[in-house]
């Protein structure tokens, strides 16, 4: 996290639905910085372990349900100082419960019929294809709520040491690795490339999620991924766009987003963080049949490695993970 930035990203470029996460990681430390290690859908379920670098033997753990912000879910464990000793963090992510652990050690579980909400029939429990996210943030900058600043254990000092030598504050990232589980019994099977979310649904729950051979197209780096027809809109637009214009003897032309749409194996460039960072998304309900991709199983390991702006060192050591700078 270099002075005065948003701080840095690393996400996996696959989702996971339902399965086993671990990472092997060191945390940042310092009052206002947070790390985080996460799953983030891309209807804003979440499944967290962050780390307040004030105080570094008690990592939290929390969970929302579709971007609701609820306070009252999280729980904080206990380990040793995250920030020097390495520790494995593991996440057991099934359809009917949440383990988290802390080096092969439950330290708490949730189970999904513990989260059901009368008033909306739906169970407010994390439950759609995730991405994994490892991130460093300062959630003490001076430019954010007040409430999310004291959260993360004051403002951030950012004339530390750390920002002349080596220039960052930073977290150290040694393995992941991940075991997926089945999907659940019933989901509708056309493939096996991505995940789609089906059309005229409301919930956005695990039902309307159907498995399908669809590609994933992003058409920007602002881009959600939501809407997997955005080229041929954009394309039908700068065309009568194009018409109006010629009509007119006007020499405005538009530029349109769907010259940078491509095929990946990322459906969107989604950054995590969970207590009011500016780089969270936002997924609109009004909007149907977005692709997540999808991998049977994976292990990306390497060397440590501090998580900076070295965006080209940490792709060479973690194939299967994108990183970014928050800037």
């Amino acid at each position: 996290m270099p002075k005065h930035s948003k701080g840095s990203v690393v996400s996996s470029t696959f989702y996971v639905w339902y399965g086993k996460v671990s990472a092997r990681f060191k945390s940042s430390h310092g009052a206002g910085v947070v790390s985080a290690y996460i799953l983030f859908s891309n209807v804003q379920d979440e499944v967290d372990v962050e780390f307040i670098g004030s105080t570094l033997e008690e990592p939290q753990t929390n969970y929302y349900f579709q971007g609701n912000l609820s306070l009252a879910h999280g729980k904080n464990l206990s380990t040793t100082n995250t920030n020097t000793d390495w520790h494995t963090y593991e996440l057991d992510w099934t359809e009917n419960s949440l383990t988290w652990s802390i080096d092969g050690k439950a330290g708490r579980v949730l189970h999904k019929n513990d989260t059901y909400n009368a008033t909306t029939g739906v169970y407010a429990y994390p439950q759609t294809p995730s991405r994994i996210q490892i991130s460093i943030w300062p959630g003490g900058d001076s430019s954010n709520a007040a409430g999310t600043i004291a959260w993360a254990g004051g403002l951030v000092d950012w004339d530390a040491e750390e920002f002349e030598d080596p220039g960052y504050l930073y977290a150290m990232l040694d393995s992941v690795e991940v075991e997926c589980y089945d999907p659940p019994s019933g989901t509708e099977k056309n493939g096996t490339k991505s995940y789609v979310y089906t059309k005229n649904q409301k919930d956005w729950t695990s039902d309307t999620v159907m498995i399908t051979d669809e590609d994933t197209i992003i058409g920007d780096l602002n881009a959600s991924g939501l809407d997997k027809k955005l080229k041929d809109e954009n394309d039908d637009e700068e065309e009568e766009e194009s018409s109006k214009s010629s009509k007119s003897g006007s020499s405005k032309t538009k530029s349109s987003d769907s010259s940078k749409t491509s095929s990946s194996d990322d459906d969107d460039e989604t950054s995590s963080s969970s207590k009011g960072s500016n780089a969270k998304t936002t997924a609109s309900t009004a909007v149907t049949d977005f692709i997540q991709n999808m991998d049977a199983s994976s292990t990306s390991r390497g060397d440590a490695v501090p998580m900076t702006g070295m965006i080209s060192s940490l792709m060479g050591l973690l194939g299967l993970f994108v990183s970014y700078v928050l800037l």
